[in-house]
Order: C-alpha cells, then structure tokens, then sequence
C-alpha cells in the first residue's frame, strides 16, 4: 500500500492527465503538441516489450506496432478515465499491440520471411508486380522504414536492378534483397489490409 500523502500525489497527476486527454479530444492546439512530446516513448515502450519476450520482432515490425498503438491510443483516448498516468496506459496498449503482432506473424506463410543469407536466392531479372496504384503505394511506403522504402522506391520507380542499387546505395547485395523482400511482403499485407477496408 502506498502511504497516503504518495496515493494523493498519483491521485492528483490521474486527475491532470485526465484533463489532459480531454483537451486534446477537443483538439486542443497545445495539448495536441504536448501529447506529441509524451507519446515519444513508445518506440522504447515497444522496445522493451519485445526484449522482454527474447526479441522475436524486427526492426520492421517494431515499427509497425509502434504505428499501430498509436492509432489504437488515438481511438480510445476518448475513453481515459484517468485511473493511471497516460504513460502507464500507453505501455499497456504497447504491451497489447506486440502480442497482436506476435499472433498475427504465427499464422502467416513462412514464406514471407526471407533470410538475409537466402535472399538472393529470388529472381532478379525483374521486379515483382505491384497490383496497386501508384497513390496508394506512395501512401502506404511511409509505414516503411525509410531503407527499406529508398530500396522498393529504386526498384520500382526507377526500375533499377539490384546490382545498380549496389552500386548507388554501397550496401552489400544481400542486404539490398533482404531489405526489398522482407520490405516488398510487409508492402504486400498493409496494401492488403487497405484493399479490406474500403472493400
């Protein structure tokens, strides 16, 4: 049990985040700013989430978790009801979105996963289709890390092959597949998931 004057100091910092997620549901220019501020800590929340259970996300899906408890953050906020501090409910919703992750990559194929050791074992005489527009692939590039992005976008936009992105980014040959690949399946499912969405 904490001694009472500490239960009334966490009581009062409840009841100001509270208010605080009020205001930014009210758009509230300058609690929007601070949220921006306070939010910075996912990506570590996520991180230690994921070293917590040995690690078994990518740099990749770290990222993409860290996107998707944004989002999930921004839906619910409207329902805070101040019974922690907005971090400890943020890490919560870190903690949730990583096992959604992990659930989700154990019923997908194998064969999304492409070892950096085997990725040249793929064609490379032409790039894989990409059965989008280009709108949406430009949008949905952005949930991307930006190197695995810069290798799709030299790829496709500039239809260069493998061996010329070698030579433009001086990256070895296989982290320039693996990077393509793994980039090119993650591309793949969040195209996807938009193509359900507006179905």
């Amino acid at each position: 049990m904490q001694p009472i004057g500490q239960e009334e100091d966490a009581r009062a910092r409840h009841a100001r985040d509270l208010e605080f997620a009020r205001r930014v549901v009210a758009r509230d220019p300058q609690a929007l700013e601070e949220l921006n501020q306070r939010l910075a800590c996912l990506p570590a929340m996520v991180r230690y989430q994921n070293q917590r259970l040995g690690g078994p996300l990518d740099a990749f899906e770290i990222e993409e978790v860290v996107r998707d408890t944004t989002v999930a953050l921004w839906a619910k906020l409207p329902t805070f009801e101040g019974r922690s501090t907005l971090e400890t409910w943020a890490y919560r919703f870190a903690m949730l979105q990583v096992l959604k992750c992990l659930h989700a990559r154990a019923r997908q194929p194998a064969a999304l996963e492409v070892p950096e050791e085997q990725a040249d074992l793929r064609p490379t005489e032409q790039a894989e289709e990409l059965p989008f527009d280009s709108r949406e692939l430009q949008e949905s590039l952005t949930q991307l890390s930006e190197e695995a992005a810069q290798v799709i976008r030299l790829r496709h936009w500039e239809e260069l092959s493998f061996e010329a992105i070698v030579a433009r980014t001086k990256l070895p040959l296989n982290t320039v597949k693996a990077r393509y690949y793994r980039g090119l399946a993650r591309l793949k499912e969040i195209l996807e998931r938009r193509k359900r969405r507006t179905a």
